[in-house]
C-alpha cells in the first residue's frame, strides 16, 4: 500500500480503495509524508477591509454605548489563493477616530479585539467575488468625554490572527496585504453619532462628592487609589478597581496606581527567519523580498506582554556561513522593521511564540554570486529606546543561554544560477521521402563549477540559423528557434561543473541553403527558457552561447534516402 491506497479486510473479503486527489491551482505545491495529495499552503492577499454600520444605528455622544457591525475583506482571487480553515484564524481591533485614516483614536473607544472565538475561527471559503465577510460584530466603547464633533469615524483593522491554527497543520498559511499593510485599516463616516438637542434641557448637572467636594458632569474622582467616583448628570456612581492576578515574583507598586504590576519580563531563546516557499532571488543584481520572524521566549512565571513604541529592532543581512560570519557587503539592512513594527505589541502566550510578519527587505547582490549568499540571516533584539506602554515599569530584556540565540540564519535555497562554459556539437542531415530535409543534432553544454543544482521545466532553449560569420554575428537566415523537446527543456543540472548532453535533438531545417553564398556558417545558440527561476550566464559575459560551423555548399546536390553527412 502506499500514501494515496488502503484495503479493508471484511469477513475475508479484501476491498481497496486509491484516493481521488482534487485539482491545485498554485505553482509551489507541497507534498508531505504520509499525505497522498499534493497541497497548496493556504493563501490570503488581502486588498481592502470595509466596517459596515447598518443603517438605523444610534450612537449617543458622551456615554457608554454597544452596536454592531459587519467587517468585509476584499482579497486577490488568483491561483496562488485558497480558502482557509481552523481555529483562531483572524482578529479585528476597533476604535473611534479624529481622522479617515484612523489616526487621532479616541480613548474609551478601543476595542482591542473585537471578534468573539467563533469570530476568529470563520472559515473563508475562496470565491470569485473575493469577498469575505465577517458579520454582527459587537462593538462596545464609552464616549464619555467626547462629542460626536471628535468622532468622526467608525474604524476597523483586520488581520490574521496572533496563534491561528490551521486544519492541515502540516501547510504554512501565508497572509499579506497588497499594496501595503494599510490596506488592512478602514474606516467609515460616523453619521450614526446623536449631537445634543438644540431644545433647553436640564443636563450635564454637577454632583457632590462623600465630602462635599463639586464634581463636574463626566468627571472622575478618585478617593483612594482604588476607589474612584464618576459623575453622570448629578448622579455619583462609585466602585472599586479589581486587581488581575499576577505570576512574577517581583511585585512592584507605585504611587498613585492602585494594583501592582510586574515589570516587562521578554526572555529570548531562540530567532528564526521564515523566507515563503516560491521567493525568487536573482544573483548579482539588486532585489527585494519579504520574510517573516519568529522569536522564541520562555514562557514563565515570569515572562509579561509588552505593549508601547518602539520596542523591537531587526537587522538582516546575508552570509557565507551558518553562525551570520562571513556577511556580504550591499546586503545588510541595520533597521528592517517598520515603525509600526518596531511597536508590534507581544502578547504572552503559552507556546512562547512572537512573530514579526511582512518584513520587507531590501539588498544588493551586485558582485556576489548565489555560492556566496549561502544564508539568509536576522538579529533581533530591544528597540534601543523603548516607550512601554506603562512607563512606571522597566523593560527587562534577556536571552538565554547567550546572546548568541538572538541571530538565526536560515539556508538560502531562493537564489539559483547557472553558468554555461562552451558549446559542442555535431549534425546529421537527412531527406524523408516527401522531400523534407530533417537534422539530427547532438550537443554538449559545459557548466561552471560555481553553478546552482537546477530543476524544473523550460529551463534551456536552443535556436540553429545560418549566419555569414563564424561567431554568428550579422545577417542572419533560416533562424528556427527553440528545437528543443519539453524533455529538453526540462533536462535537470544535477552535477554542476559537469556537461548536459542533448542527443537526437531533431529538427525540420534548409541546410541547402547554408554553407553558399553569404551564408558560410551553420550556428547552434544555446540560451535559458523563456521564463527562467533562475539567473543565467556564461562565461564570455554573452547573454547566449554561439557554436557556429562551415558549411559546404550543396548547390543542387540531391541527398539519398537516409544519408548522413556527419
Amino acid at each position: 500500500m502506499s500514501d494515496c491506497s488502503f484495503c479493508k479486510c471484511d469477513n475475508y473479503t479484501l476491498s481497496c480503495q486509491f484516493e481521488t486527489c482534487p485539482p491545485v491551482t498554485c505553482r509551489i505545491r507541497i507534498k508531505f509524508e504520509g499525505v497522498c495529495c499534493k497541497a497548496c499552503p493556504y493563501n490570503v492577499t488581502a486588498e481592502d477591509v470595509v466596517p459596515v454600520v447598518p443603517p438605523g444605528t444610534e450612537i449617543d455622544r458622551g456615554r457608554e454605548s454597544e452596536i454592531t457591525l459587519d467587517l468585509i475583506m476584499m482579497y486577490s482571487y488568483n491561483v496562488e489563493a485558497t480558502s482557509v480553515a481552523g481555529q483562531g484564524l483572524w482578529t479585528t481591533r476597533l476604535w473611534m477616530a479624529e481622522n479617515e485614516d484612523g489616526t487621532g483614536e479616541l480613548s474609551g473607544t478601543v476595542m482591542e479585539e473585537a471578534l468573539t472565538e467563533e469570530q476568529q475561527s470563520q472559515g473563508l471559503e475562496k470565491n470569485p467575488r473575493g469577498v469575505f465577510s465577517i458579520e454582527d460584530i459587537r462593538y462596545r466603547f464609552d464616549l464619555t468625554g467626547h462629542t460626536c464633533e471628535e468622532a468622526n469615524f467608525i474604524c476597523a483593522k483586520f488581520n490574521k490572527g496572533p496563534n491561528p491554527e490551521v486544519e492541515k497543520d502540516y501547510l504554512p498559511f501565508i497572509f499579506r496585504a497588497i499594496p501595503t499593510g494599510k490596506v488592512l485599516t478602514g474606516c467609515v463616516k460616523n453619521t450614526f453619532c446623536k449631537a445634543a438637542s438644540s431644545n433647553p434641557v436640564v443636563s450635564d448637572l454637577p454632583c457632590s462628592s462623600p465630602v462635599g467636594k463639586n464634581i463636574t458632569h463626566g468627571a472622575r474622582y478618585h478617593v483612594s487609589e482604588c476607589y474612584y467616583c464618576e459623575c453622570e448628570n448629578s448622579t455619583l456612581s462609585c466602585q472599586f478597581e479589581t486587581c488581575p492576578p499576577l505570576t512574577c515574583r517581583n511585585r512592584i507598586k507605585f504611587e498613585g496606581v492602585c494594583c501592582k504590576a510586574c515589570p516587562y519580563n521578554v526572555t529570548a531563546e531562540d530567532v528564526v527567519p521564515v523566507v515563503p516557499p516560491g521567493t525568487e532571488i536573482d544573483q548579482g543584481r539588486e532585489s527585494e523580498i519579504t520574510l517573516d520572524l519568529i522569536m522564541m521566549y520562555s514562557y514563565n512565571s515570569e515572562a509579561t506582554s509588552v505593549a508601547g513604541q518602539g520596542l523591537w529592532t531587526t537587522r538582516l543581512w546575508m552570509a557565507e556561513n551558518e553562525d551570520g560570519t562571513g556577511e556580504l557587503s550591499g546586503t545588510v539592512m541595520e533597521e528592517a522593521l517598520t515603525e509600526g513594527q518596531q511597536s508590534q505589541g507581544l502578547e504572552r502566550n503559552p507556546r512562547g511564540v512572537f512573530s514579526i510578519e511582512d518584513i520587507r527587505y531590501r539588498f544588493d547582490l551586485t558582485g556576489h554570486t548565489c555560492e556566496e549568499a549561502n544564508f539568509i540571516c536576522a538579529k533581533f533584539n530591544k528597540g534601543p529606546n523603548p516607550e512601554v506602554e506603562k512607563d512606571y515599569l522597566t523593560f527587562h530584556f534577556t536571552a538565554k543561554p547567550t546572546k548568541d540565540v538572538l541571530t538565526g540564519c536560515v539556508e538560502n535555497t531562493f537564489c539559483k544560477s547557472v553558468t554555461v562554459t562552451d558549446l559542442d556539437w555535431e549534425r546529421g542531415v537527412e531527406k524523408t521521402r516527401y522531400g523534407h530535409i530533417i537534422l539530427t543534432i547532438y550537443a554538449t553544454v559545459g557548466t561552471a563549477a560555481d553553478s546552482s543544482e537546477l530543476e524544473g521545466s523550460g529551463l534551456w532553449k536552443m535556436n540553429i540559423f545560418g549566419s555569414e560569420n563564424m561567431d554568428g554575428s550579422g545577417k542572419r537566415k533560416s533562424l528556427k528557434s527553440q528545437i528543443l523537446s519539453a524533455d529538453d527543456q526540462s533536462k535537470p543540472l544535477i552535477s554542476p561543473g559537469s556537461r548536459m548532453h542533448f542527443i537526437g535533438i531533431s529538427t525540420s531545417f534548409p541546410i541547402e541553403d547554408v554553407g553558399c553564398e553569404e551564408l558560410s556558417y551553420l550556428c547552434l545558440e544555446f540560451e535559458s527558457g523563456p521564463n527562467p527561476s533562475y539567473t543565467f550566464g556564461t562565461s564570455t559575459g554573452e547573454d547566449s552561447l554561439i557554436s557556429c560551423k562551415a558549411e559546404e555548399c550543396k548547390g543542387m546536390r540531391q541527398f539519398s534516402l537516409g544519408g548522413v553527412g556527419m
